[in-house]
């Protein structure tokens, strides 16, 4: 099944739900949270389609490509950050090719405007040889520096290592800079202080939870800022991510047949839950979710699969 991504910037609902199945979950508004301003501006949802990156309406409606970095079957994008006014975003882009019977991809990081014009390359990973590959994670447009996410894995002797770092450089990719401290995680804050991550703890007890770090505690080698024990009663999750003015972390859930989204207060460090949709019955999906530049509104991505 084709996979959808949408992010949803200067919106003017609290959260909507995209679904590949027939069964339409009822939606639950929620007043806002407090302590969140909402910026004035157009609407803009951005939707990720493989290699492209489109904008439409909240209901859907014109749809605009203003980006295609299709070259052939392997093309697409991944990571993807619009910064803080909405005027431009960064992204992944993955390409490949097979050459003398190997796939050898091509990883960059770009930044364009928000109609997808002046697209630039700020980056550029190293190539794979035969024992060692380069990823890029998570990349993201922050208050004064891009930050992203590169993991290189090292096979030597039968075993395999990875270590993944945090990386930061200015909007035109100059000043390029590996930070100190672990890279593992799936967000930043826009200053780069704090890392959230979702994982599994080791067995006996093996719970899977969220994890704020402060990169900036124990002299740069971070420190725990706040950890969430995600319950057994919890069927799926999505990665968790940071809101624009730092203020607020969020991930997706489902649980007892409701969507939900989670969400933690940086300041008063307290988590709280709010119900989005009803009657959410997918056996087998995966979820995501991206938060918009007001700080207030958002989307919950569901890919199910037959």
């Amino acid at each position: 099944m084709k996979k959808l991504t949408a992010l949803l910037f200067l919106a003017t609902i609290s959260f909507i739900t995209f679904s590949c199945t027939n069964v339409e979950p009822s939606v639950t508004t929620n007043p806002p949270l407090t302590d969140i301003t909402v910026n004035t501006g157009d609407l803009k949802l951005f939707v990720i389609d493989s290699a492209k990156v489109k904008t439409i309406t909240i209901t859907g409606t014109n749809e605009i490509t203003i980006l295609n970095r299709n070259v052939n079957s392997n093309s697409y994008v991944g990571g993807f950050s619009i910064n803080a006014d909405a005027s431009k975003f960064v992204y992944v882009d993955n390409q490949g090719v097979f050459s003398n019977n190997a796939f050898v991809p091509a990883k960059t990081i770009r930044v364009a405007n928000a109609n997808g014009s002046g697209d630039v390359n700020i980056y550029t990973a190293p190539a794979n040889t035969s024992t060692v590959s380069n990823n890029i994670g998570f990349v993201k447009f922050g208050m004064s520096k891009i930050y992203f996410q590169t993991t290189k894995q090292t096979v030597s002797g039968g075993f395999v290592s990875s270590v993944s770092s945090v990386n930061s450089s200015n909007f035109d990719g100059s000043n390029l800079v590996t930070l100190a401290g672990s890279g593992f995680g799936s967000d930043i804050t826009s200053d780069g202080r704090f890392l959230i991550q979702s994982g599994m703890s080791p067995p006996p007890n093996s719970t899977t939870g969220i994890t704020i770090v402060d990169r900036n505690g124990d002299n740069g080698a971070g420190t725990l800022y706040n950890s969430e024990i995600i319950p057994s009663s919890v069927v799926n999750s999505s990665q968790p991510i940071f809101s624009y003015n730092d203020k607020f972390a969020y991930f997706a859930f489902a649980e007892n047949q409701l969507l939900k989204v989670r969400i933690f207060n940086m300041t008063t460090k307290m988590w709280e839950s709010k119900t989005i949709a009803t009657n959410f019955t997918p056996t087998t999906f995966a979820m995501s979710i991206s938060v918009g530049s007001d700080n207030n509104r958002g989307v919950v991505t569901v890919q199910t699969f037959n």
